[in-house]
């Protein structure tokens, strides 16, 4: 499957009618695209007819514990 991002929308869409039909809120539907640059879990909002990128910040914290060349499995089944 691999990475996408995620768009929110929060104005009205130019539906057609089979789609205006199903009722359907889209700004509570949660949308994926591959299709925006770098696919990697960024949000996206469309907003008065403009797309904004929802800036998220964080940071890198090394662990002490991780093993090079070991699998995730192996560190989280260590206590085991």
């Amino acid at each position: 499957m691999g990475m996408f991002n995620y768009i929110k929308v929060e104005q009205e869409l130019p539906l057609n009618e089979e789609l205006k039909a199903l009722n359907n809120d889209w700004r509570k539907e949660p949308f994926q695209t591959k299709e925006l640059g770098e696919n990697v879990m960024d949000t996206y909002i469309i907003r008065d007819n403009n797309l904004y990128k929802v800036e998220s910040h964080g940071h890198w914290e090394d662990n002490p514990d991780y093993v090079e060349g070991k699998g995730y499995r192996e560190f989280f089944n260590k206590n085991k």
